[in-house]
């Protein structure tokens, strides 16, 4: 039983003896640390750059859906047929202002197209719609891995059916 005893406080004595860190481990602790933090940082670098080319597209999205909404709410007599017009022409054309945004949207290019089409369901019913294209460019800079610009065009379209309402 003697024999066990010792063990016991040899084990206790080696445990006591071995409190501190040693110099080496801290610093391999230290080198693993900051290559994590090397990898998480260059991740949240690349989800930044990610984060505003969506901004830019949402941007450019809602430019081009408030010309939409715009046609939309025009009477369809009074919507006229463009080809790939610009924002002063369109909105000449479609008598519906000024437009409030155009000074915010600097960087965006938006071109309006309408044109007429009619949907034949059967031979009765014929239903006249103008067909709304309207597409939105701008051109995208984001600086690449070596710290050049890199520029490249974007464009967003969206497109829409605006029909002659037969009880108006």
């Amino acid at each position: 039983m003697d024999g066990d005893f010792r063990m016991v406080k040899q084990a206790k004595t080696h445990f006591l003896n071995k409190k501190a860190f040693t110099m080496v481990e801290i610093i391999v602790a230290l080198v693993i640390l900051s290559i994590a933090f090397v990898i998480i940082a260059g991740q949240i670098l690349f989800t930044r750059k990610g984060a505003q080319t969506t901004f830019d597209e949402m941007k450019g999205i809602a430019y081009a859906a408030d010309m939409i909404d715009r046609i939309k709410t025009t009477p369809y007599s009074d919507i006229p047929l463009l080809n790939n017009a610009d924002d002063n022409e369109a909105f000449n054309k479609l008598k519906i202002g000024v437009d409030e945004m155009a000074r915010v949207q600097k960087p965006y290019e938006r071109k309006i197209t309408i044109t007429e089409v009619q949907q034949e369901f059967n031979k009765s019913d014929k239903f006249d719609m103008k067909k709304v294209n309207i597409e939105v460019k701008w051109i995208a800079s984001n600086p690449n891995d070596k710290g050049q610009i890199i520029s490249r065009p974007v464009s967003v379209k969206l497109n829409t059916l605006v029909r002659k309402l037969v009880n108006y």
